[in-house]
C-alpha cells in the first residue's frame, strides 16, 4: 500500500509561495509572481489528482470499503498518557474529493488572475495572499480534529478579509472588508457540541478519559456515520464558500 505522507506537500506548497512572493514578490518577483505563484499550485494540483488517483483505484478500498487513512500524525501537546493535542492529516473519500476540488478551482482563479491583475502595483501581494487563501481551504479539508479546522477555518476568514481588502485605496473595498469580518459566522456552537467524527474533539476526548476511570471504557468515542460526516463537511464548505465568495473580483 501507499504511504501518503506526502500529501503534505499539496497544503504546504501554496504556503511556500505564501512566505515566497510575501517576503520577497515586490522585490525580486514584481512582474513573474503570477507565474510563479501559478507553477507551484499546479505541481499541487497535479500531486493531488495524483494521490486521488491512488487512492480511488489502486489501494484506497479494502474489502471493497474506502478506508480512512492516517497520512501524519503529529503529537503537538501531551497532557496525560492518552490525551493530547494532535496534528493530523486524515484521508477519506470526501477529504480526497475535496483536495482536488479546492485545487483545481484555485488553480483556474490563479490562470485568470493573470490577466485580470495584470499591471497592478501589488501585483504580487495579490498572488501572496490568494496563496494563503489555498493554503487555508487545503488545511480546512484535511483538517483532523476540531482544533485544527478551527485554525484553518479561521485562516480562511483572515485570506478572505485581505483578498476583499485588496483595494485599500477605495472606501467601498474597505467597507466590503470590515463587512466580512463583522458577519462572517464564528464556529457554530454545533462544531462543539457534535465535532467531526473523524476523531475525537479535544473537549470530548477529556470527558471520555474522566468517564473511563473506575469503568475500564475506552477512551476513543463512537464514531458518527458516513451520512452525518458527509453532511457536516458539506455545510461547513458551503457556508464557507458563500462567505468568502465577496474576492476582490467583486470589487
Amino acid at each position: 500500500m501507499s504511504n501518503y505522507v506526502y500529501i503534505v506537500l499539496v497544503p504546504l506548497l501554496p504556503l511556500a509561495s505564501f512566505f515566497l512572493l510575501g517576503l520577497f514578490g515586490r522585490k525580486y518577483f514584481k512582474t513573474s509572481a503570477g507565474v510563479i505563484a501559478t507553477g507551484i499550485l499546479l505541481i499541487s494540483t497535479v500531486l493531488s489528482f495524483y494521490i486521488a488517483y491512488q487512492y480511488y483505484f489502486v489501494d484506497g478500498k479494502v474489502d471493497g470499503v474506502y478506508r480512512q487513512i492516517v497520512a501524519l500524525k503529529y503529537t503537538w501537546l501531551e497532557f496525560y498518557p492518552g490525551i493530547s493535542i494532535d496534528m493530523n492529516i486524515i484521508l477519506d473519500p470526501i477529504s480526497i474529493m475535496m483536495i482536488v476540488v479546492v485545487s483545481f478551482i484555485s488553480l483556474m482563479v490563479h490562470v485568470f488572475s493573470l490577466g485580470y491583475m495584470k499591471g497592478e502595483e501589488r501585483f504580487s501581494t495579490y498572488y501572496s495572499f490568494l496563496s494563503l487563501f489555498t493554503f487555508s481551504m487545503l488545511g480546512l479539508v484535511l483538517s483532523g480534529n476540531i482544533l485544527q479546522i478551527y485554525i484553518f477555518w479561521e485562516l480562511v476568514g483572515v485570506s478572505s478579509y485581505l483578498l476583499i481588502g485588496y483595494y485599500f485605496e477605495k472606501p467601498s473595498a474597505v467597507a466590503a472588508s470590515l463587512a466580512d469580518r463583522v458577519t462572517r459566522p464564528r464556529m457554530p456552537c454545533s462544531t462543539v457540541i457534535v465535532p467531526p467524527a473523524r476523531t475525537p474533539s479535544l473537549v470530548g476526548a477529556w470527558a471520555a478519559a474522566w468517564a473511563e476511570k473506575g469503568t475500564g471504557v475506552s477512551r476513543r468515542m463512537r464514531p458518527c456515520s458516513n451520512a452525518s460526516k458527509v453532511m457536516y463537511r458539506v455545510i461547513i464548505l458551503v457556508r464557507e464558500a458563500g462567505y468568502c465568495s465577496r474576492s476582490a473580483f467583486s470589487l
